[in-house]
């Protein structure tokens, strides 16, 4: 069986960062939905760039609004988060991650990836 080669695994100057956030309606993974996903890519020699901004359509009534100003208007033709969610995992493999409240997006992050599968990617744990 071949080792799983990681982030673990590189010397500090050689690892990617991806810098990324989460806007949800309320605090609660589970109960609460993402409505906006983001990310910064920072590649060692090269200039930090976007790789993700997107609003997304929680399939429920916007909550939140005071904090994030997003609207239902907004999110109506959004993509799903099962729609972004290739894409999201795509742009963080192999990297750091970084985030103003990282425990606060890795638990959406995790309750969502957790409930999703993906054809051409490896199965996400489930909690």
């Amino acid at each position: 069986m071949a080792a799983i080669k990681g982030v673990l695994n590189k010397p500090i100057p050689e690892t990617p960062i991806a810098v990324f956030d989460l806007e949800t309606t309320g605090l609660k993974a589970g109960a609460d939905r993402v409505v906006e996903v983001s990310e910064v890519r920072i590649d060692p020699g090269n200039e930090p760039g976007l790789l993700l901004d997107s609003l997304v359509n929680p399939n429920r009534k916007m909550a939140a609004i005071k904090i994030h100003g997003i609207t239902e208007e907004d999110v109506r033709d959004a993509p799903r988060f099962e729609d972004i969610a290739g894409e999201l995992l795509r742009s963080l493999y192999d990297c750091a991650l970084a985030s103003y409240n990282l425990y606060f997006d890795i638990g959406f992050l995790q309750y969502k990836l957790g409930r999703i599968c993906f054809p051409d990617l490896p199965p996400c744990p489930r909690r």
